[in-house]
């Protein structure tokens, strides 16, 4: 918005009515701006959108318009859980079809169009849904907060007006620098709500971009964690087979330890058994105890085979 500039006219003079008007000018469009989003809001909902009801209740507009039960704009719609209160059905008018206790019927403030399907909740779709109920909180506040503040720039600048007409009509019809100095800064504080709104629209749209943004990669994240998960499954399944091949070449390493042992001891007492025969043969000792030791020896040669 371009700015305006801060030096009144020279010859220019205001009215009290004038400055009425402007007034009542003011606060006409500033209760427009606060009405836009509802209005918005209510012209984007048609039949078959998905929507929250009361930012919970997951399900699809199945009748817009006036009802005969109440006043005003109604949604009709059926919910994908059975917490509602009808069959699309209510004091004996039928607006839509469903199943008993999936029916709802709500004002259209409080339905809120969404762009995905609703599935099955696991527990991360818990955890994202109450982070988009935290960030949704945070900026109803935030908007809240602008509105106090727009609604006090109101106030002080309705004192103004009505200060300025209390001078105008106590003074005289020739301006005075008093007069003067009051008509600048009259136009200086129009000139410094006009700011005040261009900048409150501009944070309102950057406040619900980056929402829509956040929304964006917290669903990202999700996505990808739910490919990591999957990834780290195939992973354990194949650390459990390499394990259990492991523990079978174990088994069999022990095995063989085993045999090597039991072979290395007859090997060491067949060594011991020639040694004897050696020096019985070196000794001249009796036949019959070298048949002995021999017979002996030929037995471990057959256990060792």
């Amino acid at each position: 918005t371009p700015l305006k500039s801060s030096t009144p006219p020279a010859k220019e003079s205001s009215t009290p009515a004038q400055m009425s008007n402007l007034t009542r000018t003011t606060s006409e469009s500033i209760s427009n701006l606060s009405e836009t989003g509802s209005i918005k809001k209510e012209r984007e909902l048609k039949l078959g959108d998905r929507v929250l009801v009361s930012g919970s209740k997951a399900g699809v507009i199945r009748f817009l318009g006036e009802t005969d039960f109440a006043k005003g704009e109604w949604c009709g719609v059926e919910l994908d859980e059975p917490l509602g209160k009808n069959d699309g059905a209510v004091a004996g008018t039928r607006y839509f079809q469903c199943q008993p206790k999936y029916g709802l019927f709500a004002p259209v403030h409080k339905v809120t169009r969404i762009g995905f399907p609703s599935t099955t909740p696991s527990k991360e779709n818990e955890t994202l849904k109450v982070k988009l109920n935290h960030a949704n909180k945070e900026n109803s506040d935030v908007i809240e907060l602008w509105k106090s503040k727009l609604e006090s720039a109101i106030n002080s600048h309705q004192w103004a007006m009505e200060e300025l007409t209390v001078s105008f009509n106590k003074g005289t019809t020739a301006e005075n620098s008093a007069v003067i100095e009051l008509k600048a800064k009259l136009q200086e504080s129009n000139e410094e709500k006009e700011l005040e709104l261009d900048s409150v629209k501009c944070k309102l749209e950057t406040a619900e971009e980056q929402h829509l943004i956040e929304m964006e990669d917290t669903l990202n994240k999700l996505h990808a964690t739910e490919i990591k998960v999957k990834e780290l499954e195939v992973l354990q399944s194949k650390c459990k087979e390499q394990s259990q091949v492991i523990d079978r070449l174990t088994e069999q390493i022990k095995s063989v330890e085993q045999t090597l042992s039991s072979l290395d001891t007859i090997q060491k007492a067949e060594s011991e058994g020639k040694v004897e025969i050696e020096m019985i043969q070196s000794s001249g000792d009796s036949s019959t105890q070298l048949t002995k030791l021999n017979e002996e020896l030929q037995s471990r040669e057959r256990n060792l085979d």
